[in-house]
């Protein structure tokens, strides 16, 4: 199917429908009662002038947009015409313009347009080469988008992104490990869930992917966005992944298991709260991926990075000049995951705002080689 959207003239889209059996053309409103005015033109013609109210369209809030699958037939898709939820409203997207037929519409800037024409080449174009940084912002933002949107069967979660991964890996020139590209793996276990109290997130029921992946999660995901980091503390050794299906290099996964070298303390988690196991100290918040309760458990602290935050302005799309880092120490949060074999661990979470006086918290470490799965 991926094939049919990228290489389609014009995809309709009926952005007002929540599923594939609604219509989309009946029960059409007009978008708001319309005042019609008799004016004297200059050349002594009488005209009529129309006054209108243009609905306040967010097209973020489309019904269309709670479901994953449509999300890749968009960004594939070369050219789009939209039935808005909102009055007679259409709406056109093409690699450079995104217009309606009654006025602006809240939609993203030129450039992110430009951004993905040249990820998704038409016609076999040759893209221009982007800069790193540019490509893991652009990642970032669909995942993040990605992530909230609804799937009716849950094993669906890489495969239904996985035409956008295998373009994304065209021009990241690097492999694919369930959700994150190797040549940045590290910066991008730095994930975080994000959710309201009232509706957290969960894991999903059966496997579909790693613990240390963001598709392992029900939810929104905010994925790091950095390319590098400024004084990296973990080194990975290895990443083995077992495919689903071989012929879905992009899609689902069997399983997956993360070999790592790093400094690991214990700690505990109350309320949100990560301590010292020993002295009870309390040493920062800590970001749970699920509101599943942790009780008296142990977690280990995995170091990622201490630098502070650096971010240079970029002057092109080609430009190789900016460089993003995380803001302090960040940290992943750890349990031992129950198994015969040898010891394993799984993430529960990320602790990524260290108070000043805390920030040495690591030094009597000890440096460890540990899975995680």
């Amino acid at each position: 199917m991926d094939q049919i959207f990228k290489n389609s003239l014009l995809t309709i889209v009926a952005s007002r429908s929540r599923k594939a059996s609604d219509g989309f053309l009946d029960n059409y409103m007009p978008c708001s009662t319309a005042f019609y005015f008799p004016v004297l033109h200059a050349s002594g013609t009488l005209v009529t002038v129309t006054l209108q109210k243009v609905p306040d369209i967010h097209y973020a809030d489309e019904p269309i947009n709670m479901r994953a699958w449509t999300l890749q037939e968009r960004l594939l898709s070369p050219r789009t015409l939209s039935f808005l939820s909102k009055g007679a409203t259409l709406e056109w997207q093409c690699e450079s313009a995104w217009e309606s037929n009654i006025g602006p519409i809240e939609k993203p800037f030129g450039e992110k347009l430009r951004l993905y024409s040249q990820i998704f080449p038409r016609r076999g174009s040759a893209p221009l080469p982007l800069a790193r940084h540019r490509l893991c912002h652009l990642w970032a933002g669909i995942v993040k988008d990605y992530s909230a949107r609804d799937l009716t069967y849950s094993e669906d979660k890489l495969l239904a992104i996985s035409a956008v991964a295998q373009e994304f890996a065209r021009v990241f020139g690097t492999g694919y490990y369930a959700g994150l590209w190797r040549s940045i793996l590290v910066p991008q276990l730095l994930w975080k869930s994000v959710y309201p109290l009232s509706k957290p997130n969960t894991r999903a029921d059966t496997y579909r992917s790693p613990s240390w992946s963001w598709a392992s999660i029900v939810g929104r995901v905010d994925l790091c966005p950095f390319p590098c980091l400024s004084d990296s503390k973990l080194n990975v050794l290895d990443c083995k992944v077992a495919l689903a299906d071989n012929n879905t290099p992009f899609g689902a996964v069997a399983s997956a298991i993360l070999t790592v070298q790093g400094a690991l303390k214990k700690a505990t988690v109350h309320t949100r709260t990560l301590y010292d196991s020993v002295t009870g100290e309390v040493l920062a918040l800590a970001s749970l991926d699920t509101r599943v309760s942790i009780g008296h458990n142990p977690v280990w602290c995995l170091l990622v990075t201490t630098e502070s935050s650096v971010d240079w302005d970029v002057e092109t799309l080609t430009s190789q000049t900016s460089q993003d880092y995380p803001d302090t120490l960040c940290a992943l949060l750890l349990t031992k995951a129950q198994s015969n074999q040898k010891v394993t661990f799984q993430r529960v979470g990320i602790t990524d705002e260290f108070p000043e006086p805390n920030l040495h918290w690591f030094d009597d470490a000890t440096v460890k080689v540990r899975d995680i799965i």
